[in-house]
């Protein structure tokens, strides 16, 4: 369902298409731009400076207040999507974005990957901040960060090292009935590139056995994304549309016994329908 019109999933790519900002005459686009720059440059200011406080002062007081570790990540989770609700609030709220969602509900189940495409550098926030017990596939960097250290060891998020070691990781995870967010791009997209899935999505699907939710990120304008600059916003203000999609069973690419070729063929099935899902994009 769409969080603000109550409209069918069906008619979630509908509703974005429809609410597309008309364009503007060039002088208000100038002004509007600068703004949303000094904007953007200022959310990013907070986001590090919300991040150095939770590094130095959240992430101590959960371990001091939590004894019981999974009360304490459960918490700590809580508290990082509480934050990136108010970080995306603040981004519509500032003119930055506008911002639907579609098929929420297929993300409240427990015990699933979730993989989504990544046009942007802010998708993650979008998913974590109306999903807080997603565990998102971080890149190893980020712990050198200490902008997002503290953040990342309270909620025991999923530190990429790729190998058999990711794999088994992530699988306990969904045994135990925690949710696994990743890109399976690998990194940002290019807009104008063709979507190219890594196999690893597959290969933990099937060796886990888990239900796949497939989410689609859309947007009007390029912001963030891997060839522009993260402080200069896009001439017009952006919408994005975020869209759970139902889940896919891994077993049926299974049926054969043969694990390397279920993966490729669950990674061409979900290659199919990013691609053919994406080419939504032409007309937001």
């Amino acid at each position: 369902m769409l969080d603000d019109g109550g409209q069918t999933l069906t008619d979630g790519r509908a509703a974005i298409r429809d609410r597309v900002p008309v364009h503007r005459s060039s002088a208000v686009e100038v002004a509007g731009r600068v703004w949303r720059s000094l904007a953007q440059i200022s959310l990013f200011a907070v986001f590090a400076a919300g991040g150095a406080l939770f590094t130095l002062l959240i992430a101590p007081g959960l371990r001091a207040i939590r004894r019981d570790p999974r009360a304490r990540v459960a918490a700590g989770r809580r508290c990082v999507s509480g934050l990136l609700a108010a970080y995306t609030q603040a981004m519509r709220w500032l003119g930055l974005i506008t911002l639907d969602y579609a098929g929420l509900e297929h993300l409240q189940r427990r015990g699933v990957l979730v993989v989504a495409n990544h046009p942007t550098l802010i998708d993650a926030f979008f998913l974590l901040a109306r999903v807080d017990h997603l565990v998102p596939i971080a890149k190893r960097s980020l712990l050198a960060n200490p902008f997002t250290r503290g953040a990342l060891r309270a909620a025991d998020y999923e530190i990429n090292d790729d190998g058999p070691r990711l794999i088994e990781s992530c699988g306990a995870r969904l045994a135990r009935g925690e949710s696994v967010l990743l890109f399976p791009e690998g990194t940002r997209s290019d807009a104008t590139d063709a979507v190219r899935l890594t196999r690893f999505a597959a290969q933990l699907a099937v060796r886990s056995g888990c239900l796949v939710v497939p989410v689609t990120v859309f947007a009007s304008e390029r912001m963030l994304t891997r060839d522009t600059h993260w402080w200069l916003a896009p001439r017009r203000r952006p919408r994005f549309g975020v869209i759970a999609h139902a889940p896919v069973d891994p077993r049926p690419f299974a049926a054969a016994g043969d694990p390397p070729l279920a993966a490729r063929r669950l990674t061409e099935h979900l290659q199919r329908f990013y691609t053919r899902e994406l080419t939504f994009r032409e007309f937001i």
